[in-house]
């Protein structure tokens, strides 16, 4: 018999890549350095999960990176509104509103 697993997961390395349009989270980082070593202690790098899986009894781990789009936006002023309300990134809540502001500030300048 044989079992397929499928895991998708963020590692630090996709999540702190440079800012650019296809990864405004880098734009984050890059502004706040704090928060990269709370998004890389939520997150596993892929030698961990590797190993991990192959501690487990895998046999075959192959590895292929997909880049996610999580969501599109038609304009910033509708990406800037959704950041400006942290939804759906709990770690925007390490920011101070005036830091929150300064951040979408510096995205809009880039």
């Amino acid at each position: 018999m044989c079992y397929l697993l499928i895991v998708q997961d963020r590692t630090p390395e996709d999540c702190l890549l440079p800012g650019s349009r296809e990864h405004m989270r880098g734009y984050w980082f890059e502004k706040y350095p704090r928060l990269r070593q709370l998004e890389a202690g939520r997150r596993h790098d892929a030698a961990a999960i590797r190993k991990a899986l192959e501690a487990s009894g895998f046999s075959v781990v192959e590895e292929t990176q997909v880049w996610e789009v999580r969501k599109s936006y038609a304009s910033y002023s509708y990406y800037r509104k959704e950041l400006l309300s942290r939804k759906g990134r709990s770690i925007l809540h390490e920011l101070s509103d005036a830091e929150l502001q300064d951040l979408a500030d510096a995205i809009a300048a880039d």
